[in-house]
């Protein structure tokens, strides 16, 4: 009786989690493995075709890498929002659901990079107030960065960007999780992390000055064209909140965002123009 209990368990999470598959992107697929389900196929089999729709998806996922993300070339940051949003979709280590989060990018030549991330999520925790304090426990953007020399050798060192909704920041640079170098108050300043919140969401917005980033990497030569590496997230490492996601997939068995193996390739460019 428990084992037909646990089957019947099974096939219900199993209907719940291709119901909303059927609703997005995998239709084909997703209405044959319901097929066989209603077919009263053996727990054994569920779990095969199981086993191969999550390992297709991974692969989908994992497919996906290397595609260049457009950072278009704006005349002022008032504009920012004309550009083509990009969304943090990809959950991640468990995460079943995350508010929905996107943001924009764009790059004002002379002046460097401008970003705003939204989170369509209400009261947002928001305990730490201060810049380099540990924000990611507090429901949190994120956007890392890595550029390359001036003459377009590899370069090991990238940046993050760590936001809360207090708009509170956490930033720094380095080759790995445990070897960096945290912005100073000045370069902090500079950045001019701002924070709003509304009834249904709440935002950041940041500035990646050139300045900024030709004193890690030296004269970098901006200019549309120019390519680098970047990716964008939403976590919260407290427990009764704990999530993480991605813009860029990640592949790894445990929680760790510091891995720019996985960031997506970006590339300046005219593009056009969109609004969301």
């Amino acid at each position: 009786m428990v084992c037909i209990e646990k089957c019947l368990h099974f096939r219900v999470k199993i209907y719940a989690l291709l119901l909303r598959e059927v609703l997005t992107e995998y239709k084909v697929m997703a209405q044959l493995i319901l097929f066989f389900v209603r077919l009263s196929l053996s727990l054994c089999t569920i779990l095969l075709f199981g086993y191969i729709f999550v390992r297709l998806r991974e692969q989908r996922m994992i497919e996906q890498w290397g595609k260049h993300m457009e950072v278009q070339v704006i005349e002022s940051k008032e504009l920012l929002e004309t550009v083509e949003p990009f969304e943090i979709r990809h959950l991640l280590w468990g995460t079943e659901r995350i508010p929905k989060t996107y943001g924009y990018i764009g790059f004002v030549k002379g002046e460097g990079f401008y970003l705003k991330l939204v989170c369509l999520e209400k009261n947002p925790l928001r305990i730490y107030m201060e810049d380099q304090d540990p924000v990611y426990k507090d429901s949190a953007v994120e956007a890392f960065f890595r550029f390359n020399f001036g003459d377009g050798s590899r370069q090991d060192i990238y940046l993050n960007f760590e936001m809360n909704a207090n708009g509170a920041i956490l930033a720094g640079y380095g080759k790995n999780k445990t070897e960096r170098t945290p912005f100073e108050a000045d370069m902090l300043q500079k950045l001019n992390c701002k924070a709003e919140v509304e009834e249904e969401q709440w935002n950041v917005s940041l500035m990646v000055p050139i300045e900024i980033l030709e004193c890690i990497y030296g004269e970098l030569y901006l200019k549309e064209g120019t390519k680098f590496n970047c990716n964008f997230y939403k976590i919260c490492e407290t427990k009764e909140n704990e999530h993480y996601a991605s813009y860029e997939y990640v592949k790894s068995k445990n929680p760790n965002f510091h891995l720019p193996e996985c960031f997506a390739e970006a590339v300046i460019t005219a593009g056009n123009k969109k609004k969301i």
